[in-house]
């Protein structure tokens, strides 16, 4: 069957429907003029049609599109693909940078970074692209494109996996990208689980969980001073008339009247008859047990300096804490064992402080990564150090530590045979990560006693050994949720028992600073 064009101004269907109007005495429609294609191809004389030449763009204008895979159902641990195509679609080259942002519980999988399907160097144990300057894509020529792309390990987290970029073309324009939301599996359960702050899952602990937890108990039971017993007072008995007696005065009535005179038979026989009250015994002292001895001295800016950085960092969770407690942390070796920085630790000390202060940077930007990226090696060789030092008991503290200056404490901390071992055992287990393992060594290094001048302080001892026991306590809670997390961050923690001995320690300290001669 032939098709056939119908004309609606000659069709007798729509003649049709004019008269039903009609007779309907309805309105006539207005009608709307169309050109005949017949027409128009005769008034044209069977010309050709013009082409008319689109304008090309005189600069060079970047598109850009943002994809993530896979783009639904993420659950905690999934690896996600997070890739940017940048596109040239003006008529100049432009060089191009690209920066991507993902969420902050989100870790950046090193060498994963890839430009065109090329694998791009990491820096600095991170991507490029997720660094404040960005990636850079070259110079894109018009009409071609680049596609970067890496990969992330997604955490814990209670909210939707968010991606952003950003294109830098030196000048030339660049349109925004727009950003993605991947909602993930489960979330309403794991929302409602925070809130309701359930208990952690329970499981079998291994053996180097067992061991932190023996080691943190030997370590805060030998830390606590001794409690001293009194001795059994002896039953009285009768001295000989050579001992001197001694008895504490009684206070005598206001208006006592005089004594009857006494005879020299009287005063014998009441001599002999009542026992001999012998001195009390002094007090003892609470002594400092023996033990390797390690310190570190603080003044009142140093004070001062952890305070502000305890403040600061009051809004990052347990960072705050970790960068006073690498300050407190006792690291020189006994004046009679060399002195000074012998042992390593200054050193491990500083590369840590370097590496908390970064961390807390890119916190605060929500550029942090992995904790991985901010960990050295432990130290193996100083605790092997720290093992041959010879053991120091209490009379010779003078000889071992040096004479507090003024407006300055020494602080310091006596390590047993099974605190060493456990600083040995932390640095050689390789199950534990390196990050909560360098934090385990310095909390078992904080100072538990400090000396003011040739005397020791025992108020600030006290609040030096409590803040140490609290610090132990808080790194072995980070790490078991860290089993549970391994994406966790410290700074989206907050201990309250920390808080409290760390603000407690720093006003005692400045305190007994200020009174320092």
């Amino acid at each position: 069957m032939e098709h056939r064009e119908v004309n609606a101004e000659q069709s007798a269907d729509m003649r049709l429907v004019e008269l039903q109007r009609k007779r309907l005495e309805l309105a006539e429609r207005p009608r709307r003029w169309a050109p005949d294609p017949k027409a128009l191809e005769e008034s044209f004389d069977g010309a050709a049609p013009v082409d008319v030449a689109t304008p090309q763009l005189q600069e060079a204008v970047i598109l850009g599109s943002l994809h993530v895979s896979p783009a639904r159902g993420l659950i905690p641990g999934a690896l996600v693909t997070v890739s940017l195509v940048a596109e040239n679609a003006g008529g100049a080259p432009a060089a191009v940078r690209a920066r991507l942002t993902v969420s902050l519980d989100a870790g950046y999988r090193p060498g994963t970074t890839t430009l065109d399907g090329r694998e791009l160097s990491d820096v600095d144990e991170g991507s490029a692209a997720l660094g404040p300057a960005g990636a850079d894509l070259g110079t894109i020529a018009p009409g071609e494109r680049r596609r970067l792309a890496l990969a992330v390990k997604l955490g814990a987290g209670p909210g939707p996996f968010r991606a952003t970029a950003t294109l830098d073309a030196g000048g030339a324009p660049a349109l925004g990208v727009r950003a993605l939301e991947v909602e993930r599996s489960g979330t309403s359960a794991f929302a409602q689980a925070l809130a309701q702050q359930l208990e952690p899952p329970s499981y079998e602990l291994e053996l180097d969980e067992e061991l932190v937890y023996e080691a943190a108990d030997a370590a805060l039971s030998e830390q606590t001073p001794p409690v001293l017993t009194p001795e059994p007072e002896p039953e009285p008995t009768l001295e000989p008339e050579s001992t001197v007696a001694w008895a504490a005065p009684a206070a005598a009535p206001a208006a006592a009247p005089a004594a009857a005179p006494t005879t020299a038979s009287e005063s014998e026989a009441s001599a002999e008859s009542a026992p001999a009250v012998t001195p009390a015994p002094p007090a003892e002292t609470a002594q400092v047990p023996a033990g390797l001895v390690i310190w570190n001295t603080i003044d009142v800016s140093t004070v001062r300096f952890l305070g502000r950085v305890l403040k600061d960092g009051s809004a990052l969770g347990l960072l705050g804490h970790f960068m006073v407690a690498n300050g407190l942390s006792a690291r020189f070796a006994p004046l009679n064992s060399g002195g000074g920085d012998s042992l390593g630790l200054g050193k491990f000390s500083a590369d840590q402080a370097g590496l908390l202060n970064r961390l807390m940077l890119q916190a605060r930007m929500k550029r942090a990564t992995s904790l991985e990226h901010y960990a050295t090696a432990p130290p193996l060789e100083s605790l092997a150090r720290i093992a041959e030092l010879p053991s120091v008991d209490t009379a010779a503290l003078d000889a071992a530590l040096p004479p507090a200056q003024a407006g300055s404490l020494v602080l310091y901390t006596t390590l047993s045979p099974s605190e060493v071992s456990f600083l040995q055992r932390t640095a050689s287990t390789e199950k534990t990560p390196p990050f909560v393992r360098n934090r385990q060594i310095t909390a078992a290094l904080l100072p538990c006693h400090a000396r003011r001048g040739s005397d020791e302080d025992g108020p600030a001892g006290a609040l030096l050994a409590a803040y140490a026991a609290a610090s132990l306590a808080a790194i072995t809670r980070f790490f078991v949720q860290l089993r549970l997390s391994p994406s966790l961050l410290p700074t989206t923690i907050r201990d309250d028992e920390l808080e409290r001995a760390a603000s407690a320690l720093l006003l005692g300290l400045e305190e007994t600073l200020r009174q320092s001669p």
